[in-house]
Formats: C-alpha cells, sequence, structure tokens
C-alpha cells in the first residue's frame, strides 16, 4: 500500500470471493492511512446466496467426504464456459494464444503463465475438502456480507469523509456459478462513478482469459487508454 501523501497509485483487485476480500481490505487500508486509488472487482461473488448452490452451501459442507468431492467436481461445471473451454483444450494442444495479451507481451511472462496454467487443475484438485470447506464458510460469507454493506449503503463506504474509490467491475455475460453481470450492475447503480465493463460470453473463471485485455480496460478506465472503459 502507499501512504497518503505518495504520488504513486494502488489498485486493489479481488476476484470472485475475493471481491468481498477487496471490499474488506479497502476499508481496513484507509483506517490504517493508507490510500487506494482504485478498486476493480472481477467475477465479484457478493451475491452468491442468489443462486441454488450459494443458498445451500451450509448443506453442502455438512455432506460427507467422498460426496462433498462429488458435489464440488459437479459444482465446477459452473466455472468455465463454451469459449473457454475451446481456448483451454487449444493451449493444452498448442501453448498460449499468439499474440499474447499486452500483460503477457514478453517471453519470460508468458512462459510464467503457461507454467501457472498447467499447474492449476492438479492444485484445485489435491486441495483438501476441509480447506475448501473453510473458505465456503468463512470467504464466502464474508463476501456476501461485503456486497450487501456496499448495496444497502449506496457507497463502499471506505472512510467516513474521504472521497469515494473510483469502482471498476469486470463481470463475463455467461457466468453460471454467480449473477456477476446483474451484481455489477448493482455496484454501478450503488456506486456514484463507478463502471462496469462486460466480457461478452465469458462465464465465471473467463473473465480474465485473452479475450480481454484487463490492463487495456483498467487504463481506459483511469483515463489513460484510447477511450474509457464502458
Amino acid at each position: 500500500a502507499r501512504a497518503a501523501n505518495s504520488t504513486r497509485e494502488l489498485l486493489l483487485l479481488g476476484e470472485s470471493v475475493g471481491a468481498g476480500v477487496a471490499l474488506a481490505a479497502a476499508r481496513a487500508l484507509a483506517a490504517a492511512g493508507l490510500d487506494l486509488s482504485g478498486l476493480v472487482l472481477v467475477s465479484p461473488a457478493t451475491s452468491w446466496d442468489e443462486v441454488w448452490l450459494g443458498r445451500n452451501r451450509k448443506a453442502l459442507c455438512a455432506l460427507p467426504g467422498p460426496l462433498f468431492g462429488l458435489a464440488l467436481a459437479l459444482s465446477s461445471l459452473q466455472l468455465l464456459d463454451r469459449g473457454q473451454v475451446v481456448s483451454l483444450v487449444r493451449r493444452m494442444m498448442s501453448g498460449p494464444p499468439d499474440p499474447p495479451p499486452r500483460v503477457l507481451a514478453s517471453p519470460s511472462k508468458a512462459a510464467f503463465a503457461q507454467r501457472a496454467f498447467l499447474a492449476l487443475i492438479p492444485s484445485l484438485v489435491s486441495t483438501p475438502p476441509g480447506t475448501v470447506r473453510h473458505r465456503i464458510v468463512e470467504w464466502c460469507e464474508r463476501a456476501l456480507l461485503e456486497g450487501d454493506r456496499v448495496i444497502e449503503r449506496r457507497s463502499l463506504d471506505v472512510l467516513e469523509g474521504r472521497d469515494e474509490l473510483p469502482l471498476l467491475v469486470v463481470a463475463g455475460t455467461s457466468d453460471m456459478r454467480v449473477p456477476a453481470q446483474l451484481e455489477a450492475d448493482r455496484f454501478v447503480a450503488a456506486v456514484d462513478g463507478a463502471t462496469k465493463y462486460l466480457v461478452e460470453g465469458a462465464g465465471h473463471a473467463g473473465a480474465l482469459d485473452e479475450r480481454m485485455d484487463l490492463r487495456e480496460v483498467m487504463d481506459r478506465w483511469r483515463g489513460r487508454g484510447r477511450s474509457a472503459a464502458q
């Protein structure tokens, strides 16, 4: 984070459940005297309780080990969209896209992204059930509370007396895990000056794939790109 008198920008980003964590962290940073330049929420899971799986999260966590694992495996299908499945197969067969997004323009960054991609699925599969239960119970509950706080107060409420933080909400139009597009609309309606950016056809895990260049979107949002984000 940066001190209040620093000229360096600090943007805080949270994806999915991390959107709720980012909202809470923004308040904590402000209370500590550290200044944020903006907040970016990607596929926010701050309204997960509006879909069946979210409403029944306690029953999900109460399932015995094998059934819990099966339920998670089946629910993971909600994370992907058709275009992302095609992209994932292509990447496994032939490597990263060419040309790569600007954020991966250097060979070293592209190589790192490819290594991270190949390690992601084994990492997710090997996550202990207890860890997943903890994330559902603790992280998801916090995300829901933080989202409701913003909507009810019609403000990010970072710290009383400070100007509203610039807010960008990125959401896919085909998110089956959470109603991310509707949540983006709610944030934009509640927070003065908030901006939404929709990734056409993207699912919950696809809002940051090669169909969009997050760095370029953020530059436009901050007024440094070709035009303002829409």
